[in-house]
């Protein structure tokens, strides 16, 4: 066995021999003393280097397969990783790259704000949810996410929307028609263009009548769409994958190909309707959750234009109340590592348990700290999420320039 002798600068002594017997020992020559006051802080051998030593490229390419919420961490490290952590071309690189799966999996909106709910390495505990910091604290009054993005308007400004990376806190703002209303339904964020595209409800504040507009930052300005059946949808209860977006009307899911603008219909799986669904996206797979009756949830598959069982579901009690229902206005589910996570207000806290493909419960039993604002009859909304450091201020000067 070879044994590996390791140096610090700053205790100038080696791992085997203390500074008190280097002192005693006459024997070192004044070349081995210039030795161990320049010896780097870890010495393995001739063919293994310390990090600061290693080529840029084969740093940048370790530190673009971790996950984001490392990399966030490692910007506390030194100016220059934070400096090159924080561009844009890394932002780029991390996104295209294969990297471990992040502990983020979905946003969840309620009462007293937005938060990230995020996988935990015990099979029981009890965290602090991490509260998003966005532009205008006022409750989120809708969301949407895409691709490591967020949409959201707040309760207390009327007059404009936003976008915004909640990782890098950066933000721009879409105003908004003055005199109208709006509601979010879909958003859309392509990477390799950085453009990016929102639909919503709109209606003049003093009528009912409302038509679905799209804002498009290639165009950098609202147009209105006649989609027909589109106006019998319910609002909020849609899901944007990769460019399609899926909305709920009460006989149809309704699907909208964000690139083409070409629209079709997919008619519901028969006994369900609009009123018991909510969407869900499953290892790549759309999926329907269809509140079956109570305690249940009944989930379905998308083939081509077809559905298929894929589970269900038996909730604990404590996951529903006898006298709401459907569940889908108190219950968030969400896939994360091929399992079903179901998100519900409990006595002021928010639990999460988690089912596999089969409809078994597993062990997990996740509890996000007690709020006082949450409730029993609290509305929780839920949205898939996997952050991202790809910048805004890209999509700004993009948008910049399309307007001026």
């Amino acid at each position: 066995m070879v044994t590996i002798q390791v140096y610090s600068r700053k205790r100038k002594q080696s791992q085997e021999v203390s500074s008190s017997q280097v002192e005693a020992d006459t024997s070192l020559t004044a070349h081995e003393n210039e030795q161990i006051n320049n010896a780097p802080l870890v010495v393995a051998d001739a063919g293994i280097q310390s990090l600061p030593m290693l080529p840029q490229d084969s740093v940048f390419k370790i530190l673009s397969e971790l996950p984001v919420e490392v990399i966030c961490r490692f910007k506390c490290v030194c100016k220059p990783w934070e400096q090159q952590l924080s561009s844009a071309d890394f932002g780029e690189v991390h996104h295209g790259a294969p990297h471990m799966t992040s502990e983020t999996f979905a946003i969840v909106s309620v009462s007293s704000g937005c938060f990230a709910l995020r996988s935990l390495g015990r099979q029981n505990a009890k965290v602090a949810l991490r509260k998003l910091k966005l532009h205008r604290e006022g409750g989120v009054r809708q969301f949407a996410c895409n691709q490591g993005l967020m949409c959201y308007r707040t309760v207390d400004d009327g007059e404009n929307m936003y976008v915004c990376n909640p990782i890098s806190r950066q933000f721009i703002v879409i105003p908004l028609i003055p005199g109208h209303d709006f509601d979010i339904q879909g958003f859309y964020f392509d990477p390799s263009t950085y453009n990016f595209k929102v639909w919503a409800w709109c209606w003049r504040i003093d009528t009912s009548n409302r038509c679905l507009c799209m804002f498009s930052s290639a165009i950098g300005f609202w147009k209105p769409f006649a989609l027909g059946l589109w106006g019998l949808a319910y609002p909020g209860r849609f899901l944007c994958m990769r460019n399609v977006l899926y909305q709920i009307e009460e006989h149809f899911v309704l699907s909208f190909d964000m690139e083409t603008e070409a629209c079709r219909t997919i008619p519901m799986p028969s006994g369900a309707s609009g009123l018991q669904c909510s969407l869900l996206e499953w290892e790549g797979r759309l999926c329907l959750v269809h509140g079956l009756k109570r305690g249940e949830l009944l989930i379905w598959g998308l083939t081509e234009s077809t559905w298929e069982k894929v589970t269900k579901l038996c909730l604990e009690t404590r996951f529903y109340r006898r006298e709401r229902y459907p569940h889908n206005y108190v219950l968030g589910v969400a896939s994360y590592c091929r399992d079903l996570f179901v998100a519900r207000v409990v006595r002021n806290c928010i639990e999460v348990s988690s089912y596999d493909i089969n409809g078994n419960k597993s062990n997990i039993h996740w509890i996000f700290q007690r709020d006082s604002k949450l409730s029993e009859n609290s509305i929780i909304r839920i949205s898939p999420f996997t952050p991202t450091l790809l910048q805004c201020k890209t999509i700004v000067e993009r948008l910049h320039r399309t307007t001026t």
